[in-house]
Protein backbone atom coordinates (compact mmCIF):
# COMPACT_ATOMS: atom_id res chain seq x y z
CA UNK A 1 0.00 0.00 0.00
CA UNK A 2 1.08 3.34 -0.98
CA UNK A 3 -0.32 6.72 0.57
CA UNK A 4 0.62 9.58 -1.87
CA UNK A 5 -1.38 13.11 -0.56
CA UNK A 6 -3.34 11.27 1.33
CA UNK A 7 -4.66 8.91 -1.13
CA UNK A 8 -4.04 5.11 -0.61
CA UNK A 9 -2.71 3.28 -3.49
CA UNK A 10 -2.94 -0.64 -3.75
CA UNK A 11 0.21 -2.62 -5.26
CA UNK A 12 -2.52 -4.23 -7.34
CA UNK A 13 -3.62 -0.87 -8.88
CA UNK A 14 0.21 0.04 -9.32
CA UNK A 15 0.82 -2.78 -10.97
CA UNK A 16 -2.00 -2.44 -13.17
CA UNK A 17 -0.94 1.15 -13.98
CA UNK A 18 2.66 -0.11 -14.58
CA UNK A 19 1.63 -2.80 -17.40
CA UNK A 20 -1.06 -0.19 -18.73
CA UNK A 21 2.08 2.33 -18.94
CA UNK A 22 4.34 -0.16 -20.37
CA UNK A 23 1.39 -1.18 -23.12
CA UNK A 24 1.13 2.09 -24.05
CA UNK A 25 4.98 2.83 -24.37
CA UNK A 26 5.54 -0.66 -26.60
CA UNK A 27 2.13 0.96 -28.84
CA UNK A 28 3.86 3.73 -28.78
CA UNK A 29 7.60 2.37 -29.81
CA UNK A 30 5.77 0.20 -32.63
CA UNK A 31 3.81 2.91 -34.19
CA UNK A 32 7.22 5.10 -34.61
CA UNK A 33 9.50 3.25 -34.94
CA UNK A 34 9.00 -0.04 -37.03
CA UNK A 35 8.50 -0.69 -40.32
CA UNK A 36 5.09 -2.22 -38.83
CA UNK A 37 3.83 0.87 -37.50
CA UNK A 38 5.53 2.70 -40.70
CA UNK A 39 2.87 0.93 -42.93
CA UNK A 40 -0.10 1.58 -40.70
CA UNK A 41 0.33 5.19 -40.78
CA UNK A 42 0.53 5.14 -44.06
CA UNK A 43 -2.66 2.84 -44.48
CA UNK A 44 -4.89 5.63 -42.17
CA UNK A 45 -3.47 8.12 -44.43
CA UNK A 46 -4.23 6.82 -47.60
CA UNK A 47 -4.84 3.16 -48.19
CA UNK A 48 -4.96 2.97 -51.70
CA UNK A 49 -1.36 4.50 -52.25
CA UNK A 50 0.00 2.52 -49.79
CA UNK A 51 -0.87 -0.44 -51.45
CA UNK A 52 0.61 1.38 -54.70
CA UNK A 53 3.59 1.45 -52.66
CA UNK A 54 4.41 -2.13 -51.93
CA UNK A 55 2.46 -2.65 -48.64
CA UNK A 56 0.09 -5.34 -48.10
CA UNK A 57 -2.84 -3.77 -46.87
CA UNK A 58 -5.12 -6.95 -45.98
CA UNK A 59 -1.83 -8.26 -43.89
CA UNK A 60 -1.38 -4.86 -41.73
CA UNK A 61 -5.15 -4.13 -41.55
CA UNK A 62 -5.17 -7.84 -40.19
CA UNK A 63 -1.73 -7.61 -37.74
CA UNK A 64 -3.34 -4.00 -36.58
CA UNK A 65 -6.59 -5.72 -35.52
CA UNK A 66 -4.97 -8.18 -33.92
CA UNK A 67 -2.57 -5.68 -32.02
CA UNK A 68 -5.80 -4.20 -31.01
CA UNK A 69 -7.57 -7.68 -30.16
CA UNK A 70 -4.56 -8.64 -27.95
CA UNK A 71 -4.65 -5.03 -26.08
CA UNK A 72 -8.31 -5.31 -25.20
CA UNK A 73 -7.99 -8.49 -23.82
CA UNK A 74 -5.19 -7.76 -21.71
CA UNK A 75 -7.46 -4.82 -20.73
CA UNK A 76 -10.12 -6.81 -19.93
CA UNK A 77 -8.23 -9.83 -18.18
CA UNK A 78 -6.84 -6.32 -16.14
CA UNK A 79 -9.86 -5.09 -14.68
CA UNK A 80 -11.18 -8.63 -14.40
CA UNK A 81 -8.38 -8.90 -11.76
CA UNK A 82 -9.00 -5.34 -10.37
CA UNK A 83 -13.07 -6.39 -9.99
CA UNK A 84 -12.37 -10.32 -8.84
CA UNK A 85 -15.55 -10.32 -11.55
CA UNK A 86 -16.05 -10.78 -15.22
CA UNK A 87 -18.96 -9.91 -17.17
CA UNK A 88 -20.09 -10.03 -20.24
CA UNK A 89 -21.45 -6.32 -20.49
CA UNK A 90 -18.45 -4.78 -18.04
CA UNK A 91 -16.79 -3.21 -21.18
CA UNK A 92 -19.26 -1.86 -22.73
CA UNK A 93 -19.04 1.64 -20.81
CA UNK A 94 -15.45 1.23 -20.62
CA UNK A 95 -14.92 1.07 -24.34
CA UNK A 96 -17.77 3.96 -25.10
CA UNK A 97 -15.39 6.14 -22.66
CA UNK A 98 -12.09 5.05 -24.85
CA UNK A 99 -13.71 5.77 -28.23
CA UNK A 100 -14.79 9.67 -26.58
CA UNK A 101 -11.07 9.86 -25.32
CA UNK A 102 -9.84 8.92 -29.16
CA UNK A 103 -12.34 11.47 -30.49
CA UNK A 104 -11.82 14.30 -28.02
CA UNK A 105 -7.91 13.62 -28.22
CA UNK A 106 -8.08 13.58 -32.29
CA UNK A 107 -8.21 10.14 -34.27
CA UNK A 108 -4.57 8.56 -35.14
CA UNK A 109 -3.08 11.02 -32.70
CA UNK A 110 -1.82 8.68 -29.49
CA UNK A 111 -1.38 11.48 -27.32
CA UNK A 112 -4.65 12.79 -28.45
CA UNK A 113 -5.94 9.97 -27.09
CA UNK A 114 -4.14 9.96 -23.69
CA UNK A 115 -5.21 14.21 -23.48
CA UNK A 116 -8.54 12.61 -24.18
CA UNK A 117 -8.96 10.20 -21.48
CA UNK A 118 -7.18 12.41 -19.20
CA UNK A 119 -10.04 15.67 -19.47
CA UNK A 120 -12.62 13.13 -19.79
CA UNK A 121 -11.20 11.50 -16.61
CA UNK A 122 -11.55 14.83 -14.93
CA UNK A 123 -14.59 16.09 -16.72
CA UNK A 124 -16.49 13.14 -14.96
CA UNK A 125 -14.37 13.49 -11.54
CA UNK A 126 -15.96 17.28 -11.12
CA UNK A 127 -19.39 16.11 -12.52
CA UNK A 128 -19.42 13.59 -9.21
CA UNK A 129 -17.89 16.41 -7.01
CA UNK A 130 -20.16 19.33 -7.72
CA UNK A 131 -23.40 17.82 -8.75
CA UNK A 132 -25.14 13.87 -8.42
CA UNK A 133 -23.12 11.01 -9.33
CA UNK A 134 -25.61 9.92 -11.89
CA UNK A 135 -24.76 13.27 -14.27
CA UNK A 136 -21.04 11.66 -14.75
CA UNK A 137 -21.88 10.23 -17.65
CA UNK A 138 -23.99 13.22 -19.08
CA UNK A 139 -20.87 15.36 -18.35
CA UNK A 140 -18.45 13.35 -20.21
CA UNK A 141 -20.72 12.80 -23.69
CA UNK A 142 -21.26 16.62 -23.20
CA UNK A 143 -17.51 17.20 -23.21
CA UNK A 144 -17.46 15.02 -26.72
CA UNK A 145 -20.21 17.02 -28.22
CA UNK A 146 -18.57 20.47 -27.28
CA UNK A 147 -14.74 19.07 -29.00
CA UNK A 148 -17.04 17.84 -31.91
CA UNK A 149 -18.85 21.23 -32.21
CA UNK A 150 -15.76 23.60 -32.19
CA UNK A 151 -12.88 20.84 -32.99
CA UNK A 152 -14.31 18.08 -35.62
CA UNK A 153 -10.73 16.95 -35.65
CA UNK A 154 -9.98 16.30 -32.05
CA UNK A 155 -8.16 18.42 -29.45
CA UNK A 156 -4.58 16.97 -30.95
CA UNK A 157 -5.80 15.99 -34.65
CA UNK A 158 -5.11 17.87 -37.77
CA UNK A 159 -7.86 18.53 -39.99
CA UNK A 160 -8.22 16.61 -43.56
CA UNK A 161 -7.66 19.24 -46.08
CA UNK A 162 -9.19 17.59 -49.45
CA UNK A 163 -8.25 18.62 -53.28
CA UNK A 164 -10.73 18.53 -55.68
Amino acid sequence: MLTVAGAQISTLELAITAIGLLLLGGLQALLVRTRVGLAMRAIAQNARVAGLMGIDTDRVVALAFGIGAAVGGVGGVLTGIYYNSVDIGMGYSAGLKGFSAMVIGGMGSLPGAILGGFLLGLAETAATTFFWSGYRDIVAFALLIFVLIVRPSGLCGTPEIRKV
